[in-house]
């Protein structure tokens, strides 16, 4: 999980691995974020981008892109179909690990209750 500061983006790359990397770039497409995926890519991460319709620059070297539609009947784009995406792999890939999947959110789960989180 990358943060906020794309300062501290360089200590990111240092444990990038194969199939490792999700990017989201909307517009207004960040220069910071090409470069930290071009960065990822030159590690040989496996990139899979989720981008509107007018396509990020990181397209040309993404193994996946997902193009979502971002017009709504507003002055603002909407991210709902990026957000919808996500929900969508983020359920693909834990049917994907089955049962690895379920026990690590378990023991999520149960490390989240002395703190009152998730109950």
């Amino acid at each position: 999980m990358v943060r906020d500061s794309s300062a501290a983006w360089a200590d990111c790359l240092l444990d990038v691995r194969p199939n490792d990397v999700k990017v989201f770039d909307f517009r207004r497409h960040q220069r910071d974020v090409l470069d930290f995926a071009r960065g990822a890519s030159a590690q040989k991460a496996q990139i899979i981008l989720v981008t509107d319709i007018w396509y990020s620059s990181i397209a040309p070297f993404a193994n996946i892109v997902v193009p979502c539609p971002v017009s709504i009947p507003s002055a603002f784009d909407s991210g709902v179909t990026g957000l919808a995406m996500e929900e969508i792999m983020t359920a693909g890939v834990g049917d994907t690990l089955g049962a690895r999947s379920k026990d690590r959110i378990a023991k999520l789960e149960s490390l989240r209750k002395p703190f009152n989180l998730g109950s």
